[in-house]
């Protein structure tokens, strides 16, 4: 029986997030997708191996990711972003 991969949206694509990315790719972990990651600047040109990233918490989800994780270092945005993405669940 095949099982679909988890989605999963990453608030912040910084050391930590960059981090989980390599890890997944690099142990081919069939059972993780990532959907994308929520940036500040989402306009920033970043490796082709990266996740899509995205400007805003609409657009991550409605890409309908599964789970959510905060990876920010930035508190006050991540509490603001991860409440957005909880209460629009």
């Amino acid at each position: 029986m095949t099982t679909m991969p988890l989605r999963v949206g990453l608030i912040g694509l910084g050391a930590v997030g960059q981090a989980i990315e390599h890890l997944a790719q690099q142990h081919d972990v069939a059972e993780l997708a990532i959907v994308a990651a929520l940036v500040r600047h989402a306009s920033r040109q970043r490796p082709q191996s990266h996740p899509p990233t995205l400007p805003t918490v609409a657009a991550l989800l409605a890409l309908r990711p599964e789970v959510v994780v905060e990876l920010v270092g930035h508190c006050q945005l991540g509490i603001r972003c991860g409440r957005r993405a909880i209460l629009a669940v």
